[in-house]
């Protein structure tokens, strides 16, 4: 469980650095901070999806890169976002024992997930039916923090 606490406050830094740097519009490294939280948020939550915190890291991780594809107007992104996480946790629940501990938390977990889909629908389906930008069906680029800090010098 140490190692667990250890991921989950990796994650805490990498969300709030991603933060930080959104609401300073510096976007890359925001971008680089959100994908990487993602990233120790799905480990988190591969390793003990029983745990709250982890499914709540991956929810908040998924749903702040979302909210940054469409600030890019990226809804593409952010819908496929959103509805890739909505799958990370209707997998676990499919493979989860029904009477164990983690099903009550994964049942919770893509309850958020589908409210917050639905939410983007009932926001962005018509931009999202209509958008022609050629940008938003490309996945985005992947650097490391090293590589973006790196290239700002």
């Amino acid at each position: 469980m140490q190692r667990t606490q250890h991921q989950y406050h990796e994650w805490e830094t990498e969300i709030s650095c991603g933060n930080h740097y959104f609401e300073k519009e510096h976007l890359i490294l925001a971008l680089v901070h959100y994908k990487h939280s993602l990233s120790i948020a799905k480990a988190l939550f591969v390793g003990a999806p029983w745990w709250r915190k982890a499914v709540s890291a991956l929810l908040v991780s998924a749903h702040n890169l979302a909210d940054y594809f469409i600030y890019q107007e990226g809804f593409g992104l952010a819908y496929a976002e959103l509805q890739s996480v909505l799958r990370d946790i209707e997998t676990a629940i499919q493979q989860a024992d029904p009477d164990a501990p983690a099903f009550e938390v994964l049942l919770w977990g893509k309850d958020v997930a589908l409210r917050e889909l639905r939410i983007f629908e009932q926001n962005f389906s018509s931009l999202l039916a209509l958008s022609s930008n050629p940008r938003e069906h490309r996945q985005p680029l992947s650097y490391s923090t090293h590589q973006c800090v790196k290239a700002l010098h």
